[in-house]
Parts: structure tokens; C-alpha cells; sequence
């Protein structure tokens, strides 16, 4: 509702001109609700975690200049409906992101097992959730 923009969905089909606006969450957007859903499903306890999730995460993270990411998480932070979601977010992420042994580093080392080589996954997560927080103002999630 807060970080997003509208982006035109054009028809597939040769001939159809149709062309709908469609409002989607932009990168910070998705962090934070990835960063709740990852945490929640941690703090629960029942093995519902789902390595998708952090591999979004993780695509979001290398593709997405850290600029955006900052300027998304100030105007998150400055709204009053998403602020205290936004700031405990970003914390879960420095937490799940940050360090080479950490959850979230590990949920991607596994969802990317055969694909990406585990050391380079080990090395990206925590240099860009550092630089995602650096572009935020932030250093490990803290203000």
C-alpha cells in the first residue's frame, strides 16, 4: 500500500489490445513482507519454513540496485500504517541475511543447491543485505 508502483500488463495474445494498470509492491515492499514471513514461520516452530522465500529474497537482493531498496525502506519507515512493520523487518532481515551462517543464508544455500555454487551464496547474502542497509541509513537493521 505504501512502497509500490503501477505497471501496465499488456494481453499475450496477437491482436488483443487490452492493457490493464496494475498496482504491484515494490522491492522494499517484498523484503519486509518477506522478512515477517520468514520470522513468523521461524518463531512458530512447526517446520513451515519454505526456502522459496528466502531465494526471493536473495533474487531481490541481486537484482535490485540498493538505492531503491533504501529509498523504499525510508518511505515505508516514514508512513504511520508501516512504520513499526518496516523497522522490525529490516532488523529480521539484517538478522537472517547478515551473516554467512545465518537462517535466511541458509534457507538460500539450500534452495539454490546444484545451481549456484554454496560459497558464493555464503559470501553474496551477507555483502548485499550490508549494502541494502548502508543505502537505508542502517547498519545489521539498527537506525
Amino acid at each position: 500500500m505504501v512502497d509500490k508502483q503501477v505497471i501496465a500488463i499488456r494481453a499475450l495474445e496477437e491482436g488483443d489490445d487490452r492493457i490493464f494498470s496494475v498496482a504491484v509492491a515494490g522491492p522494499a515492499a517484498l523484503v519486509v513482507a518477506k522478512a515477517h514471513k520468514i520470522a513468523g514461520r521461524r518463531d512458530e516452530g512447526r517446520g513451515r519454513l519454505n526456502d522459496k522465500d528466502a531465494l526471493d529474497v536473495y533474487r531481490l537482493m541481486r537484482s535490485v540496485e540498493p538505492r531503491v531498496f533504501g529509498s523504499g525502506f525510508e518511505l515505508l519507515a516514514r508512513s504511520r500504517l508501516a512504520a513499526s512493520s518496516t523497522e522490525w523487518a529490516v532488523r529480521e532481515f539484517g538478522e537472517l541475511f547478515g551473516e554467512t551462517q545465518s537462517l535466511g543464508v541458509e534457507m538460500v544455500v539450500r534452495a539454490t543447491e546444484g545451481l549456484i555454487p554454496e560459497a558464493e551464496v555464503r559470501a553474496a547474502c551477507p555483502i548485499l543485505a550490508r549494502e541494502i542497509l548502508a543505502a537505508a541509513g542502517l547498519q545489521r537493521g539498527r537506525r
